[in-house]
C-alpha cells in the first residue's frame, strides 16, 4: 500500500510502499475512502522548530 511518510528531520515527506498491516486477534482493517491532514501535520512537513523540538 502508499503511505507518506516522514523519513528524515527536514521539511518534506515522502510516498512510499509499505506492507498492508495484518490485523491481530480482537483487531480489524479498515479500508479508508478519504483522509484529511491536521494543522500540526503541516508544520511538521515544513520541519518548523516547533516541530522539530517536538519530535527530536
Amino acid at each position: 500500500m502508499k503511505a507518506i511518510a516522514k523519513t528524515q528531520p527536514a521539511p518534506g515527506a515522502e510516498l512510499i510502499d509499505t506492507p498492508v498491516p495484518r490485523p491481530g486477534e480482537g483487531e480489524l482493517l479498515v479500508k479508508a475512502a478519504a483522509c484529511g491532514t491536521c494543522g500540526s501535520d503541516l508544520h511538521i512537513y515544513e520541519w518548523e522548530l516547533a516541530s522539530r523540538r517536538k519530535i527530536l
